[in-house]
């Protein structure tokens, strides 16, 4: 199942699985926390104001940024869990969640700590931060994406029996050390994490 905010970019999805031989479900939703409308801009937009997909409580409208007028839609939210549970069933194991969801990756993280609280989850990839993004997505009304939010998030994920690794440059390393407090100095001071 693939999960895309984005009316064109979820056709395309679509059509790109059917035309690699496989049969993909294709939400079109953003992944959220909690049931809300958001808006998003519609792909086309000559900037990158809206970074690809830091969305907006709210309802559709023209935005504009720079003198650019940005068409934006609406788009209803889905947690994970819920995804998971209609897709595969609520028992069900999933192989691998990748998350990319441009600065509400807590929120979305914590869409699906019921799933993870199981054991639901082979293995996942989640682009996470800068808290630039996070700050940005609270601005529009998003909320839960913040520094402290973040560790809280990484702590039930950790509590959940994952290990979380985090590659920042070339290293990979976990964010958490064995005390349960944040391990890498360089990813905490860019996401403006308490060490």
């Amino acid at each position: 199942a693939a999960v895309e905010p984005r009316a064109a970019l979820a056709s395309l999805v679509k059509v790109s699985a059917l035309a690699n031989g496989v049969d993909v479900e294709v939400y079109h939703n953003a992944v959220l926390d909690v049931p809300a409308v958001v808006e998003i801009a519609e792909l086309g937009a000559a900037n990158d104001f809206n970074e690809g997909g830091t969305a907006s409580l709210g309802a559709a409208r023209m935005a504009s940024e720079g003198g650019e007028e940005v068409m934006m839609a609406q788009v209803r939210t889905a947690s994970v869990d819920l995804v998971a549970s209609e897709v595969f069933g609520a028992d069900a194991t999933i192989d691998f969640l990748k998350i990319d969801v441009e600065g509400v990756e807590i929120p979305a993280l914590r869409s699906s700590l019921e799933l993870l609280g199981r054991g639901g989850v082979r293995d996942a990839s989640v682009e996470f931060g800068p808290a630039k993004r996070w700050a940005e997505s609270e601005q529009h009304g998003v909320a839960g994406a913040n520094p402290a939010a973040a560790v809280d998030v990484l702590h039930k994920i950790d509590a959940a029996g994952y290990d979380a690794y985090l590659t920042w440059g070339r290293f990979c390393v976990p964010p958490l050390n064995a005390t349960g407090e944040l391990a890498d100095e360089a990813f905490a001071r860019e996401c403006q994490l308490e060490l």
